[in-house]
């Protein structure tokens, strides 16, 4: 008997020493995997790219951004904005075309829009209202409300109102809450300067969270970052420092944009290059979007790089990727021939794979 329970304690052991290995012999990373991939051009299946504007200087991009921000459905769908052919598109993610919203005529410009509980599309994009399709893309209506003089605290008063107008979705940001109820809210203090070149540039900012429990009782407050700029660099806390061989600042600063069920923080910046990447003739990238992903008490744990539209475009205006309540990351990835979306799947990396 003893030597039996001496074979099993021994088992036992190795088996505990075995868990234990693999666990330090794995982490957490995001592990990108192209989804699907949409030429350039003017066809449902296809993403259209302005003409190049010959009064802008050489290197900077091309005519008005692309496309609006992506968006994701309960179901996972992806609803992609495609500005210069003035179309909304919804795709599975296997890339399957489910469908293409109704041709609005060359004024409507998909850049800005939010999904309902229902599916139905609500684009501030031009037409002198908010439009709404319904959940197949079908044009509905034009309700009647200023685009131009977006206001949320007046759209809000608007809703009592207007039964129009209540149905109009939030197009403020994403709301910041987790899984459990906790609402993470951002305050920012952020002073701007001109660089060398007179362009207007972040100076100094920093990002502060306070976390609320679903009673609305103060649960913590830190920063979440800060960033301090000089005529030659800017250097950022809380997160790893720029490579300025490639890029000259991050213009806008950091903006929080998601938190996922768990409570990390996602916080994006568009990074100007230092030299324009070309794609091909006529087609450049002046600037990566940098997703830096944090805890929930704000400890950094990782960061995705990814180009932005080949043009630039006001940083608010879109984020240029979304991330589900699991925490991973949809983004749109330009080259030569057209645009990646790819997933960043959050997963365990193993050491085997590591070397590979």
């Amino acid at each position: 008997m003893k030597i039996i329970s001496f074979i099993l304690a021994m088992l036992i052991i190795g088996a505990n020493k075995g868990f234990c290995e693999g666990q330090k012999s794995q982490k957490m990373d995001y592990i990108p995997k192209i989804l699907f991939t949409l030429g350039y051009g003017t066809e449902s299946n296809q993403i259209g790219i302005a003409p190049e504007d010959p009064t802008r200087g050489e290197g900077e991009g091309l005519g008005d951004g692309p496309l609006g921000e992506p968006l994701l459905d309960s179901e996972g769908n992806i609803y992609i904005g495609d500005c210069v052919n003035g179309k909304i598109k919804k795709f599975d993610q296997s890339g399957k075309l489910l469908f293409v919203t109704q041709d609005m005529g060359p004024e409507f410009y998909p850049q800005s829009f939010r999904i309902d509980n229902q599916s139905n599309i609500y684009v501030i994009g031009g037409l002198g209202g908010v439009v709404k399709f319904d959940n197949q893309g079908r044009f509905v209506r034009v309700i009647n409300y200023d685009p131009f003089g977006y206001d949320e605290e007046k759209l809000k008063s608007l809703r009592a109102s207007s039964p129009e107008i209540a149905e109009i979705p939030s197009f403020e940001d994403f709301p910041l809450i987790d899984g459990k109820g906790r609402e993470y809210k951002v305050r920012y203090t952020t002073d701007y300067a001109l660089d060398p070149d007179e362009i207007s540039i972040v100076k100094e900012q920093e990002i502060r969270i306070e976390t609320y429990s679903p009673n609305k009782k103060v649960m913590r407050s830190f920063i979440l970052a800060s960033i301090k700029a000089t005529q030659t660099s800017q250097k950022l806390t809380g997160t790893p420092t720029l490579s300025f061989p490639d890029y000259k600042d991050l213009k806008f600063g950091l903006r929080v944009d998601f938190v996922d069920r768990k409570g990390n923080i996602y916080a994006s910046g568009l990074a100007r290059r230092n030299e324009p990447l070309v794609l091909k003739e006529g087609l450049y990238i002046n600037s990566d979007i940098i997703v830096y992903k944090y805890d929930p008490q704000g400890n950094f744990i990782t960061q995705v790089r990814f180009h932005n539209q080949p043009s630039v475009v006001p940083h608010h205006l879109g984020t240029g990727y979304i991330i589900d309540p699991s925490g991973n990351i949809y983004a749109l990835q330009f080259h030569a021939e057209g645009m990646d979306v790819v997933k960043y799947k959050w997963k365990p990396i193993f050491k085997e794979e590591e070397e590979k």
